[in-house]
């Protein structure tokens, strides 16, 4: 925390002038605003494969803890957040415990909160195997990469490394040592981590052998005066750990060894009277002889740690950053508190207020505002580096303001001012004019809260506290504190909870289409639960009955004339009645009028949709088929010899085990009226379009009076056609026809009934 001087409230109360600067820091994360970035670890599949029980051939942790977690945006500023995992190692706790459950009324602060590990989850972090080493790099830089394999489909070529690549589609690449599928040219998708695509109509064909892709030019190096790192608490936290980086054209070089401090390190590139080193720390300094440094170019960035025996680290967060002092910068601020809330509400209770700031900056190059010297922009993705002398402009980056206090008694910068903080915000719009003035709108830490989507989730009598408990942890927010009402038991000799006002619920569900600000808001309304961000970024929830506790929570003491020396602070008062228990707001929409006349039919009228299970005729690789070439399935009514057409939609998905395929049409059999040899045609039909257009030109069907049926003459073949594979998020995966899957156990039949 910063450091202020105690006498700093007795200087708003007893003086009539306080003179007062402003300033702010604007962070980015390194890790939100590049794209070609790789995650790496040491940690191989076997070692985990090696401690699961029973033996299995797949490593699950790579989907449940992937490594790659530790990049995404809005990481938890601290651990809490646990993944129940099978081992003796990871419970009980020192006291016992196991973990705490969130039926019960008490707010679990020192026991782990304990979920189901899942590859949908949408936080995850990054888990080693059991005793052994974290060793973590995050790559920023990517030339080359080794190519083992290469598959041309005729149109486009497939290309896959022995590890993830770092390209980007629209990068020109070229590839060595590949035989015939050697070449140069645009790289037009990347359907993996580890594969690249470039389109080209070499003959289809595969070689596999070593190669080498090399990008005309590199990707963008990262710029940091910050390095954060996060573990996560109720797994084992080690009690120091290393930190490297690689510098542009230079060899990985130590930070050296840091101690862990409250489950992190946080480690600032300063300027200490002229000599530049990298100094742990937990908070931002302010002090007048420490001073951010200008950012250095780094290609990645490593982080190592000794594990103990049996124990699993957990890392949440690695991070560079790079932190601006923007003081100088600075046109104007307005902070506006409770945004959502106003003077005019019946209660103040029941309510979820995000914290806002409106800032004015400007800077220029010289003083003739030149346009070509503007200093604050767009960031741009495709930009070849970032430079550290603009200011740029991007919606995940964080401003801190701050006001400067100046007197003499001041601590924070001995004897010239303290810095009180006002909060912190994250970017959400901005306006850049002509002549380089920029407007920009931020919210606090509730606009993490509101662009995360809250999982599809059911409680059943739970207490309010534990639904927004799993509300705020399913997405990894865990800066927030409850505060409820406790009283002193004689008995136990602790505080113990005895908050009325908070129920439990018998049921509660959220259906994955609202934020978790808008489930928030729900919940705190119905109970009457008030929610702010304070100026630490913490989420503090007030209960009903700790709002209005008698015994004087909030003191806040109101003088109209001079008492020891504190200046009064009522201005004017005015006492007016307002029965509020009994007031009545009605708040209506007047109906809209019309006078056209219209008919009584449907608005709208939803399509039918269809479901239904099949059989995999042919097997399916990773590589084959890709998009525009055919998957077979076998399903009743879609075979080129029965009578029904297709009840299936042209486009659509197919799930097959964990994979879900898009396609854009299917394919129709059909022989030509004119052609008397019956030779067989198939063509991809689109739309009723294509159906009526090669229906017309099919050959009438005739009656078969040994089977009593009529022949197909046009009708669905078996096949789709492949629009994408690995569609929605999935993984690419190979899969053996039907009849193979029921071999060996592999596929096993339940019995489903529903009343």
């Amino acid at each position: 925390m910063i450091q202020v001087s105690d006498d700093l409230k007795d200087l708003f109360e007893q003086n009539h002038t306080v003179k007062i600067g402003s300033g702010a820091l604007l962070e980015h994360n390194m890790n939100s605003m590049l794209q070609n970035i790789t995650v790496t670890t040491t940690s191989t599949d076997q070692d985990y494969i090696g401690q699961v029980t029973p033996t299995i051939k797949i490593n699950p942790f790579k989907k449940l803890f992937p490594v790659d977690s530790i990049i995404k945006p809005f990481r938890p500023r601290e651990g809490g957040v646990k993944y129940y995992v099978d081992s003796d190692s990871e419970y009980p706790l020192s006291n016992g415990e196991y973990y705490s459950s969130l039926r019960v009324f008490e707010y679990p602060s020192d026991m782990p909160r304990v979920y189901y590990a899942g590859a949908t989850n949408d936080y995850q972090y990054f888990l080693t195997p059991k005793g052994k080493m974290l060793d973590v790099k995050i790559k920023y830089v990517h030339e080359t990469a080794t190519v083992k394999e290469a598959y041309s489909t005729g149109e486009k070529v497939f290309f896959t490394t022995t590890e993830s690549h770092g390209f980007t589609s629209g990068m020109i690449v070229t590839v060595t040592g590949m035989g015939s599928l050697s070449m140069a040219g645009q790289i037009s998708s990347v359907p993996e981590k580890n594969i690249f695509t470039i389109n080209d109509t070499v003959a289809p064909q595969k070689i596999t052998q070593s190669g080498l892709a090399e990008l005309s030019d590199p990707t963008k190096p990262a710029l940091t005066n910050k390095i954060v790192a996060t573990f996560e608490k109720f797994h084992h936290v080690p009690s120091n750990c290393y930190i490297y980086i690689k510098k542009v054209g230079q060899a990985e070089q130590s930070l050296g060894q840091f101690s862990v401090s409250d489950n992190k390190v946080i480690l600032h590139y300063k300027d200490l009277n002229g000599t530049f080193n990298w100094v742990k720390l937990q908070e931002d300094v302010w002090n007048s002889d420490f001073k951010y440094a200008n950012p250095i170019e780094i290609e990645h960035v490593r982080i190592t740690a000794a594990n103990s025996v049996d124990k699993m680290i957990g890392l949440i967060d690695l991070s560079p950053r790079w932190v601006q002092n923007i003081s100088d910068d600075i046109v104007s601020f307005e902070i506006q508190k409770e945004s959502s809330a106003n003077s005019e509400d019946v209660l103040p209770i029941g309510k979820v207020t995000s914290n806002s700031l409106s800032m004015s900056i400007a800077k220029y190059k010289d003083s003739q505002n030149n346009q070509d010297s503007l200093q604050i922009v767009n960031y741009d993705f495709n930009n070849e580096h970032l430079d550290s002398s603009l200011i740029y402009m991007f919606s995940k980056s964080m401003i801190v303001p701050y006001f400067k206090i100046f007197h003499e008694n001041a601590i924070t910068v001995p004897g010239e001012y303290d810095v009180v903080v006002q909060g912190q915000f994250y970017i959400d719009s901005w306006e850049i004019k002509n002549k380089g003035d920029t407007s920009i709108e931020a919210f606090d830490a509730a606009k993490i809260l509101m662009d995360s989507f809250a999982p599809e989730r059911y409680y059943e009598s739970f207490t309010a506290v534990g639904i927004i408990t799993a509300l705020l942890d399913s997405v990894g927010f865990t800066s927030y504190k409850f505060n409820l009402v406790t009283v002193s038991s004689e008995i136990l000799g602790v505080q113990i909870y005895e908050d009325y006002s908070v129920p439990v619920i018998n049921y509660w569900w959220s259906d994955g289409t609202k934020s978790v600000w808008e489930c928030l808001q729900e919940i705190c309304n119905d109970i009457q639960m008030n929610a702010i961000v304070d100026e630490d970024g913490i989420l503090q929830l007030y209960s009903r009955d700790y709002m209005y506790e008698s015994t004087g929570l909030f003191q806040t003491n109101f003088t109209y004339n001079l008492d020891n020396g504190v200046l009064p602070n009522i201005a004017s008062f005015s006492h007016k009645e307002i029965p509020s228990a009994n007031q009545v707001k009605i708040i209506y929409d007047s109906p809209f009028n019309s006078n056209l006349v219209g008919t009584s039919e449907n608005l709208f009228v939803a399509p039918v949709s269809y479901l239904a299970a099949g059989a995999l005729i042919s097997p399916i690789t990773t590589t084959n088929p890709i998009e525009g070439q055919a998957i077979e399935i076998q399903i009743d009514q879609m075979t080129e010899f029965n009578n029904i057409q297709s009840p299936f939609a042209y486009q659509g998905y197919i799930v097959i085990n964990s994979e879900i395929i898009e396609y854009d049409a299917i394919e129709y059999k059909l022989i030509l009226k004119d052609n008397s040899t019956n030779r067989v045609k198939y063509v991809w039909v689109e739309s009723e379009a294509d159906v009526a257009k090669y229906r017309n030109i099919a050959r009438a069907r005739s009656f078969d009076g040994s089977t009593g049926s009529l022949d197909s003459t046009f009708a669905p073949s078996n096949k789709l056609r492949v629009k994408k594979r690995g569609a929605l998020g999935t993984t690419i995966s190979s899969h053996e026809l039907t009849a193979k899957a029921f071999e060996g156990g592999k596929w096993k039949a339940y019995k489903a009934s529903w009343a």
